[in-house]
């Protein structure tokens, strides 16, 4: 019985590996309580920017992809539905966030990534700043049930202090849909999703739900 269960298993669906982050990869006890949080739109890889990107702020790896205004529009309302419910976290609008970007750097133009971030977060009178960077947003190819080539997804989100710039908590999410067979070990998208290739939005939804719920368990309420 053992062994024709096994062989189910593994003739249906599939699931997520590869270079997956289920836990941040920085948590740090926050201690005190933030009252308000600057949700800003998320940073997208532009058409000149392809290929391998380390993060500034993580100093990790990606293999970045172009990434699409409506690309990062997904994201973000995945987080703002995410936290609608939590009212020390506010949106901050594109056109707000590039207004204050276009200051800061005509006043410093030498200003770091770190140091942008943290400014912004003072013009806004936030206590910290929830920031997001999207490296890839590949869409698969094919159907649910006979993908081509499976989406892939990678991102990194950062929750920043704004009296001394420190990174309170960050998680990144970067993965790529594989076969079930590639590895059985992992089953928690597989129990969340079913036997199906994902869509990139479906993908994105599943590591923006487990950052969320991470970064509900780490900020004092």
């Amino acid at each position: 019985m053992l062994k024709i269960n096994l062989v189910l298993l593994l003739l249906l669906g599939v699931f997520i590996s590869g270079c997956a982050s289920k836990q941040p990869d920085y948590p740090v006890y926050i201690g005190e309580k933030i009252n308000r949080i600057a949700i800003l739109p998320p940073q997208r890889i532009g058409e000149d920017k392809p290929g391998t990107i380390t993060c500034t702020l993580s100093e990790k790896d990606f293999d970045a992809d172009v990434t699409t205004k409506d690309q990062g529009r997904i994201i973000n309302d995945m987080l703002l539905k995410a936290l609608k419910d939590d009212k020390r976290f506010f949106e901050v609008s594109d056109s707000r966030c590039y207004s204050y970007f276009g200051s800061i750097i005509r006043e410093n133009v030498k200003s770091t990534h770190l140091r942008i971030i943290q400014e912004m977060g003072k013009e806004l009178n936030a206590e910290a700043v929830l920031y997001t960077r999207l490296f890839r947003f590949v869409e698969r190819e094919g159907g649910s049930y006979g993908a081509n080539k499976p989406a892939s997804v990678a991102l990194s989100i950062h929750l920043i202090r704004v009296s001394d710039g420190s990174i309170l908590w960050r998680y990144t999410f970067d993965e790529t849909q594989k076969a079930l067979t590639d590895n059985i070990l992992d089953l928690d998208l597989y129990r969340k999703a079913g036997f199906k290739w994902l869509s990139a939005t479906e993908l994105a939804a599943y590591g923006i739900a487990n950052s969320v719920d991470n970064l509900n368990r780490f900020l004092p309420k």
